[in-house]
Parts: C-alpha cells; sequence; structure tokens
C-alpha cells in the first residue's frame, strides 16, 4: 500500500504543472531532476529528498499544507481557494490590512441581524 503522502504528492504536482502550463520535460529541467524522477512522482513512486522537495514546492508554488494535510485542501472550495492565491501575492503589509477587513465583513456577516439578510438573498 502507498504512503498517502505520495499519493497527495502526485497529485498536488500535477495540478500545479498543470496550472503553471509546464509539461514534465520542462519541470524536470527547470529543477534539474531527470524525468523518470518527474515521472514516478506522477505515478505515486516517489520519495523526494528535501534538496528536490524544497525547489519542486517553490518553482509550482505549492502550498506544503496541500501534500501533507491534504485533508484539508481547499480544492473543493473553488472561492476560498481562489481567495488563498490572491492572500499569497501580498505583502505583509496588505495582509495586515486585509485581515483587519476580513474579520470586519466576518463579524458582520455573521451578526444574527445580518445573517437573517443575507440568508433571505
Amino acid at each position: 500500500m502507498m504512503p498517502v503522502y505520495q499519493k497527495s504528492l502526485g497529485d498536488t504536482v500535477r495540478k500545479a504543472r498543470h496550472k503553471a502550463k509546464l509539461s514534465q520535460s520542462e519541470l524536470a529541467e527547470v529543477l534539474g531532476i531527470g524525468l523518470r524522477t518527474v515521472g514516478d512522482i506522477k505515478n505515486y513512486r516517489s520519495n523526494l529528498t528535501m534538496e528536490t522537495l524544497y525547489p519542486l514546492i517553490r518553482t509550482l508554488n505549492i502550498d506544503p499544507a496541500d501534500i501533507f494535510y491534504p485533508e484539508h485542501s481547499d480544492t473543493t472550495n473553488g472561492a476560498a481557494a481562489e481567495l488563498k492565491a490572491k492572500l499569497a501575492t501580498c505583502t505583509e503589509a496588505e495582509a495586515i490590512l486585509l485581515n483587519e477587513i476580513c474579520e470586519a465583513a466576518l463579524r458582520t456577516l455573521r451578526s444574527p441581524k445580518s445573517y437573517s439578510v443575507y440568508k433571505q438573498k
């Protein structure tokens, strides 16, 4: 039986590679690894070293949590995944401001009065 991390690694890398519009051979070239290694990742047979995993995650802009905690992945919730991707591009100052705005918006949306109006729409 394959370890869970091999499946989540393979699935996450495949999705990120397609999103980046990279072929397997292009990814191998960018990372300086063999095409066979990329194929092993795709086929859930890889046991990567940090020397390979770190640049792979950085190159494809993968959230490590998607690999190590796939049960918490946002892949089923398009809006949350889109928001997460936007936040990943923010500066620290922007993230601080957006966090305050988000907290205020959530308090408003979750208040009993707003909830009844929101639910009617």
